[in-house]
């Protein structure tokens, strides 16, 4: 067992990691006094991190990053419930994933530093048209089910504002077709996980003309802009939240500053 010190039975000195602060979107994270160790074969275990100390300890949010294998140490008196990526080994809490601890309430878990998307409402997202079914576009936004755009969510030609009838149904083709890019805005998050979206609006639609980009979801930080215009290189990019992004030449129509020749 590791000594006051800090030190593994092998008398060799622990390695520390810093902690990460790290605030969350979803509510409060409540601040968490644990410490994350490294298991050992032979019953030695290190400390290798303190998720919250001196200085941290008044901190309201705080994380520990943790590998497959790390025994996450909570206070007896605070109690815990097991969340996902952690699994009870002998009476501890050991980390099944890499990834970020947090901690709500009681319920601890380790959230996956990769992980697929998860939509929420009002997110801006870039996904493709996979099937048309009924009133309704399915499109594939990289998550772990495809979201719906419904027919009547769509703004009709002109701006025209009614019912959407019996032709509209059939002409749906017309507005997007099987394979096409579209950007939209989640419109909502039903219970049982299904993304409704919507592109009622001129910045939303069709993506004709450009270069698709994909990254880890987790890269694109939810912001209040997420159409940007880069005018120094010409370009205007469409960060969607599920981590595609669309780079197309800019609308203002202005070229990028030239540089002069080098001597």
């Amino acid at each position: 067992p590791a000594n006051s010190a800090g030190t593994a039975s092998t008398g060799r000195p622990a390695a520390l990691r810093p902690a990460t602060p790290l605030s969350s979107r979803r509510g409060k994270v409540s601040a968490m006094s644990v410490v994350v160790r490294t298991l050992n074969p032979d019953g030695g275990v290190a400390v290798i991190q303190s998720a919250l100390g001196g200085a941290a300890a008044s901190a309201a949010e705080a994380t520990a990053v943790v590998v497959v294998g790390d025994v996450i140490d909570v206070p007896e008196q605070d109690g815990f419930l097991r969340g996902h990526g952690t699994h009870v080994v002998g009476g501890q809490l050991v980390a099944t994933t890499c990834g970020v601890v947090q901690r709500v309430n009681k319920l601890v878990y380790v959230k996956p530093l990769k992980s697929r998307y998860v939509a929420e409402q009002g997110d801006v997202i870039v996904g493709r048209v996979s099937e048309i079914s009924g009133k309704r576009w399915k499109v594939d936004l990289r998550s772990r089910q495809e979201a719906a755009l419904l027919l009547s969510a769509v703004d009709l030609p002109g701006g025209v504002q009614r019912r959407r009838n019996a032709e509209d149904e059939l002409n749906m083709r017309s507005f997007f077709r099987e394979g096409d890019l579209v950007s939209a805005e989640v419109q909502q998050v039903n219970s049982d996980g299904g993304v409704m979206l919507h592109t009622r609006s001129n910045k939303y639609g069709k993506l004709e003309g450009g270069q698709l980009l994909a990254v880890p979801a987790n890269l694109v930080k939810r912001q209040k802009q997420h159409f940007v215009s880069e005018q120094a290189f010409g370009v205007d990019l469409i960060l969607g939240c599920n981590g595609l992004i669309w780079v197309a030449p800019s609308s203002s129509g202005a070229a990028p500053p030239q540089q002069p020749p080098q001597q």
